[in-house]
């Protein structure tokens, strides 16, 4: 998981060009990232993509 979320959010911050991510959209994507994990999702690359949806979600309302 921690890998996953860590490539989510360097990934994120190459798609958007910002150097820094708010700690209400970290949170949140580790929260939604864990929730997928207790689901039952193990691919790193499925979370991966789980985590920029969130935060994509997230950033735009």
């Amino acid at each position: 998981m921690e890998n996953a979320l860590e490539r989510t959010f360097v990934i994120y911050k190459q798609m958007t060009g910002e150097d820094e991510i708010s700690d209400d959209l970290r949170n949140g994507a580790e929260k939604h990232i864990k929730n997928l994990v207790d689901s039952g999702e193990t691919d790193e690359q499925r979370l991966t993509v789980g985590g920029l949806t969130y935060l994509k979600k997230a950033r735009t309302g």
